[in-house]
């Protein structure tokens, strides 16, 4: 995440211990991070569509419904 400018990191000197690094996400990453969030929240309402009904009619794109079948050994 460095690498792709979404992260910064720092090195920071411990009295417990050894040295700890710590990431900040910079303005790149805080972008990602919404958009994530955003893909994140539509794929959770399709889970929720298939333990509970349809999306409610406030969602802001298309939903695809998935099937789930659960297969049983009777033998």
């Amino acid at each position: 995440m460095a690498k792709e400018g979404l992260v910064q990191s720092e090195w920071v000197e411990s009295s417990q211990g050894p040295p700890r690094k710590y990431y900040t996400l910079t303005l790149k990453g805080e972008e990602a991070f919404r958009m994530l969030e955003g893909e994140f929240r539509k794929l959770s309402a399709i889970v929720d569509n298939v333990q509970s009904g349809p999306v409610p009619e406030n969602a802001d794109e298309v939903h695809h419904v998935l099937s789930v079948m659960k297969e049983t050994n009777n033998g």
